[in-house]
């Protein structure tokens, strides 16, 4: 005999999760359910309930079978602000459903039916709906088919053949690849199993993520989440449920990647790589490293997981689908939905018709309203400084500068042009250059491009007469001249040995700045002009608005 469901919330919720025959129950019943998850566990769903208490209230829908365990449970979160009803983990879980006994198609209408009666006028948002999920039983459920829709998404993955991955890592290229990075130390691969490992590791790995994140897509996951690194931490305290492996030389991290696993599926989560090292492929690398542990590990398929990146049709050699559940709460909100989509579809097949792709056109205009807004103007020349290299300099104590600290980089991009910023930041480092921020937090970024290439290449704002290593935006960081001669003494002593000379622009402060260049051994050696400067600078100075 089964009862009906019933919805469990605030103390009640909270006591149910503390109940360990309840959560043995559940873990029970997903080892029951065909189509169950890792993130519709009960180890998943109680971490992100602890680490989400303040925004979340958990709320669970739970029909219970004859010896008073669950026979169906769907758990889910309302959001404390009135948002829409979310499955457990938000945006951080994959997947999204109900778990019930198999061929049970009477669950999933009686939660949502239930759930609407709690959470009058509030939409219900399943995101991504695993395969495998009874929805006929939703679209033909009486009161809820006329409001639910269920959007198809194609899902990449990649199945795990241990000969074709050995074959992979066995090409030229590849192989070449490690040997370079090998150059920067000994190269090991390995998984990390516990919370302390991680923790050892993670700041590095959310500077990556953050980075790439900020400049591709104008979002910092974990710094605009202070809860992000508890709940991965706590997800590490569960063995077996976060898979996470890291790829190092000697000291350095190449890359990482965090995903929750099942028994036979590692789903892609946090993947990160080093933009210093990035010619070199070491996120692709990573996979592949990946791809034969999991194979060796049992691991059937990596799930690549929707999202439409190219990378991951470059990985996958398989495809099926997943659905988006929403049920609104009325039949004339789902209409008013699909009207926009209808609208936005048929403006950018008109934008396309002639040429355009609406997308980078987007990008373009924020971009230009942006640098107007930031005060970019172009120079018709600037002054241009060298001092020839190798050449002993003492090197100051204290150092005034950090060398390469992205986590500086993030703090100080100004959120009205963060991506632009970042991007650039982003492709200054993977283009060799390396990044100088002042000691003290004051100031904007200085940029050394460390390799002996023209200048003019990669980017840069102006053209030499020969090769030689360059030093970007040097008066940024600067709170005073008299610091200035500390921070030019330690780019001297970090800069390679195997460029010719050392150039710098001064596209402002030239006078004062160029007596104390001259101190330095530098001359002045014609003039450039330069592709534009920035009033205002994209990176703000510790404590500005």
């Amino acid at each position: 005999m089964t009862h009906a469901v019933t919805v469990l919330r605030g103390d009640e919720a909270h006591d149910a999760l503390d109940d360990p025959a309840f959560l043995e129950g559940w873990e029970r019943l997903r080892a029951a359910c065909p189509w169950a998850t890792a993130f519709q566990s009960a180890p998943f769903a109680t971490a992100w309930y602890r680490a989400y208490r303040h925004r979340w209230e958990p709320v669970l829908a739970v029909r219970s079978g004859a010896d008073g365990r669950p026979d169906g449970l769907l758990a889910m979160g309302a959001g404390r602000d009135g948002s829409v009803l979310t499955s457990a983990g938000g945006h951080q879980a994959e997947y999204h459903a109900w778990i019930a006994p198999p061929d049970d198609t009477t669950f999933g209408p009686a939660a949502l039916a239930a759930l609407e009666r709690v959470f009058p006028g509030r939409a219900i948002a399943l995101r991504y709906v695993p395969p495998g999920v009874p929805l006929a039983s939703i679209v033909d459920a009486e009161g809820l088919g006329a409001r639910a829709e269920a959007v198809l998404h194609r899902r990449p993955l990649m199945r795990l053949n241990p000969a074709t991955i050995e074959q992979s890592l066995g090409k030229k290229g590849n192989r070449s690849r490690l040997n370079r990075l090998a150059r920067a130390g000994r190269i090991r691969f390995e998984r990390l199993t516990t919370p302390e490992g991680l923790d050892h590791v993670f700041d590095a790995v959310i500077a990556q993520y953050d980075l790439r994140q900020g400049a591709v897509n104008d979002v910092l996951p974990f710094r605009s989440d202070a809860m992000k690194r508890a709940f991965h931490l706590a997800l590490m305290e569960v063995p077996g449920l976060l898979h996470v492996t890291v790829l190092w030389a000697g000291e350095e991290l190449l890359a990482a990647h965090l995903g929750v696993a099942d028994s036979h599926t590692v789903h892609w989560g946090i993947g990160s790589h080093s933009p210093f090292h990035a010619r070199h492929s070491p996120g692709k690398l990573h996979v592949l490293l990946l791809a034969r542990l999991l194979a060796d590990e049992g691991i059937a398929v990596l799930d690549l997981t929707p999202g439409g990146d190219p990378w991951k049709e470059r990985f996958s050699n398989e495809h099926d689908t997943v659905r988006e559940l929403t049920v609104h709460p009325t039949a004339a909100a789902l209409t008013a939905v699909r009207r926009r989509r209808r609208l936005r579809g048929a403006a950018k097949a008109a934008a396309r018709a002639v040429g355009i792709d609406p997308a980078a056109a987007r990008r373009t205009a924020t971009a230009g309203v942006r640098r107007l807004a930031n005060g970019v103007r172009a120079v018709s020349a600037v002054p241009l400084y060298r001092r020839s290299l190798p050449a002993a300099v003492t090197r100051p104590e204290p150092e005034p500068l950090r060398r390469d600290r992205i986590e500086d980089l993030l703090a100080a991009a100004d959120r009205a042009a963060r991506r632009e910023a970042l991007a650039d930041a982003l492709r200054r480092l993977e283009d060799g250059a390396h990044l100088y921020t002042s000691a003290d937090g004051q100031g904007a970024p200085s940029w050394l491009l460390a390799t002996p290439a023209p200048i003019g290449a990669s980017g840069a704002r102006f053209a030499a007469p020969e090769p030689g290593a360059v030093l970007y935006d040097a008066t940024r960081c600067v709170s005073d001249g008299a610091a200035f001669d500390g921070q030019l003494r330690q780019i001297l002593a970090d800069a390679p040995s195997t460029a010719p000379c050392l150039y710098v622009a001064l596209p402002k402060h030239g006078e004062q700045l160029a007596r104390r260049l001259a101190a330095h051994g530098f001359t002045r050696c014609g003039t450039v002009r330069a592709r534009r400067t920035v009033a205002a600078p994209w990176f703000r100075a510790a404590g500005d608005p």
